[in-house]
């Protein structure tokens, strides 16, 4: 992932009973997580395979 300049994106891989959740965020991304006062998020799901969710 050179052209990211960023080689720890993915920051957790957990899985939930059977079902799996991979969260990639850079660290410029998390802090400004860190710092808001509110998150939004949304879903695309017509880009997504089936049977996986992209938010």
């Amino acid at each position: 992932m050179d052209y990211l300049k960023c080689h720890d994106i993915l920051i957790a891989d957990l899985r939930v009973d059977e079902q799996r959740h991979l969260v990639f965020a850079t660290q410029f991304q998390l802090n400004l997580l860190q710092n808001a006062t509110r998150w939004f998020m949304d879903g695309t799901f017509k880009v997504r395979s089936k049977g996986t969710y992209l938010y």
